[in-house]
């Protein structure tokens, strides 16, 4: 008699993988084994293609609570060495979640510890570079407040003095998140980073080019390069735009894995309310509807061109505001000195002799000018003018002079 085939549980937790289902792959995660064992040639773990899955439209709170539970249930000494794991490309799990802008998730893992957010991949990625690279605003502020938090025993004084690290903020090839984000067009991004990294303005590559270079290139950020109809130029005078402003960073938590609606309670009370009435209120309008389809069907699309435009105008003002911050903070635009006296050189020319600050008098001394024609190679300033006179007067009597007709008149 044959004995049934144990079945292996790393072959049943790669099968409840690539079939999706979390709620078994959760349970298999308890085992330690589960949580280091690789499953797929580009060497990811469970957690790793479960944060792979993600999608922003189709994300669920079933499906996100089943990845809340199986991080939760690494012990915590084990933390870091499972959480830090990385498939073939150096992608922590942290790295995919930040990746496809994934709050939640990056938020239970960041605060099992804080030093995942300083690991990096083969290209020198962090985190919060892949954050900023993809443009996910919301990871990347929450990423930002989360390791640049100073402890609660600091003043605020304290807290102003010291700046952000700027160690996570630049890969290999010396390209800095500001550098990705302006090559994105990700401009809210970008005024963010500027906000919360100053320094990063005058950063440069291994090409040597600088975030303004970045932005110089991108001509479809600003008004020169874009031709408007009358009509359409009308409605891009006529709208408004607001100006970027800076988000305050983080330092609680703020996001937490979605239950049904993410929104507050009161909120949840007022969309069941809509909820009831919607049905019968949206078959009536319907019926009214059909009768006037073609006159809504021209408002909408008068809104959705509107709508368009807004969105040039709000990408050209971005850019316009940018730049001009951009400038302001670059170094070669700043004057420290006045014109008169470039101070950072007087150091380098400290041994030379200072020029007198009067010009001498020229009234009682005679002035020497070179003239090789005279003897020892010099001649006086009377004499000068004399031999000049004698010259222009030989050249008029022969007729062959450039002055000629000077002495005639």
């Amino acid at each position: 008699m044959k004995g049934t085939p144990i079945e292996d549980p790393l072959d049943s937790l790669f099968d409840h993988t690539m079939k999706k289902e979390w709620n078994k792959v959760e349970e298999a995660y308890k085992n330690p084994l589960a949580r280091s064992a690789k499953l797929t040639k580009s060497e990811e773990t469970a957690l790793h293609v479960a944060v792979s899955s993600y999608h922003s439209k189709r994300v669920s709170s079933y499906y996100e609570n089943h990845i809340v539970g199986m991080i939760k249930s690494i012990p915590e000494d084990d933390a870091f060495k499972i959480l830090s794991m990385k498939n073939d490309k150096g992608n922590t799990p942290l790295h995919l979640a930040a990746t496809v802008g994934w709050l939640s998730i990056c938020e239970c893992i960041a605060l099992r510890n804080r030093e995942l957010i300083s690991t990096r991949n083969l290209k020198g990625e962090t985190p919060l570079f892949v954050a900023a690279y993809h443009g996910k605003l919301e990871a990347f502020i929450f990423l930002h407040g989360h390791y640049n938090q100073k402890p609660v025993q600091q003043t605020d004084q304290q807290n102003k003095g010291q700046e952000p690290d700027e160690s996570l903020c630049r890969r290999e090839d010396g390209n800095t998140i500001l550098h990705s984000a302006i090559s994105g067009e990700y401009l809210k991004l970008a005024y963010q980073i500027m906000s919360y990294y100053p320094k990063l303005v005058n950063s440069v590559n291994v090409e040597g080019e600088s975030p303004m270079h970045v932005l110089g290139r991108k001509a479809n950020l600003f008004r020169s390069s874009t031709h408007f109809r009358l009509h359409d130029s009308i409605i891009y005078r006529c709208v408004f735009v607001d100006k970027l402003k800076k988000s305050p960073s983080p330092h609680k938590s703020m996001y937490s894995p979605r239950n049904g609606v993410n929104c507050p309670e009161n909120y949840k009370t007022c969309i069941g309310i809509f909820l009831l009435f919607s049905t019968p209120i949206y078959k009536s309008i319907r019926a009214g509807l059909e009768k006037h389809s073609k006159q809504i069907y021209k408002s909408i699309r008068g809104f959705w061109r509107i709508r368009r435009i807004q969105e040039k105008k709000e990408r050209h003002s971005h850019a316009l505001q940018l730049m001009n911050e951009m400038i302001e903070s670059e170094l070669r635009y700043k004057y420290n000195n006045t014109g008169r006296k470039p101070e950072h050189l007087e150091p380098q020319y400290s041994q030379r002799v200072p020029p007198p600050p009067i010009p001498p008098s020229t009234n009682d001394q005679q002035v020497v000018h070179l003239n090789p024609e005279t003897n020892g190679g010099r001649s006086s300033s009377t004499d000068q003018p004399q031999n000049q006179n004698e010259k222009l007067k030989d050249e008029s009597k022969n007729g062959s002079g450039k002055y000629s007709w000077f002495i005639e008149l």
